[in-house]
């Protein structure tokens, strides 16, 4: 059985970076989050290069999920 992949908005991802860089570690962040080690890493260098994007960037886009039941910072593609 496939595991349905997640997809994350910016939002959820600049809060997760953040964390990291104000000081938390890594495996910390992941482990409250739910998210894997490496995942949270390609996130922290895509910021740092000014390249952190969002699954759902537009707003209109994130509005029309949030209307449908997904939550504000995680959504399961189906």
């Amino acid at each position: 059985m496939k595991i349905a992949k997640q997809a994350y908005t910016t939002e959820f991802k600049e809060l997760a970076v953040k964390r990291v860089k104000d000081g938390q570690s890594i495996s910390t962040v992941t482990k409250e989050l739910g998210l894997g080690d490496q995942t949270l890493r390609n996130w922290v260098k895509a910021s740092a290069e000014g390249k952190l994007k969002g699954a759902y960037g537009s707003p209109r886009m994130l509005r029309e999920l949030r209307t449908r039941g997904f939550p504000a910072g995680r959504t399961a593609d189906a």
